[in-house]
């Protein structure tokens, strides 16, 4: 894994854990920058699963009312979907 990616993810830790939904980059944004992935990489053969993934997620994400909730709405989804707590900490 890329360093840099790496000491992001150690960074937004925290705020994931706690539940923290202070946008930081909106799931508007995850989907504007996923359909330029998606424009320049479908028509060069590369397929990209995880971005396929996070695509679903935030269209996920908005349609259960936490599209305002950027990064975070990861951790929520996965919740969601599996019934279990990833932190010790409830929604608000």
């Amino acid at each position: 894994m890329n360093h840099k990616v790496f000491i992001g993810l150690l960074a937004k830790a925290p705020k994931l854990r706690s539940h923290s939904c202070t946008p930081t980059f909106s799931v508007a944004q995850i989907r504007k920058d996923l359909g330029v992935m998606f424009d320049v990489a479908l028509p060069a053969g590369v397929v990209l699963p995880i971005a396929t993934h996070t695509g679903a997620a935030s269209i996920e994400a908005e349609q259960v009312g936490s599209g305002w909730c950027g990064h975070a709405v990861v951790v929520r989804n996965a919740e969601r979907r599996t019934g279990l707590a990833l932190s010790s900490t409830t929604d608000p």
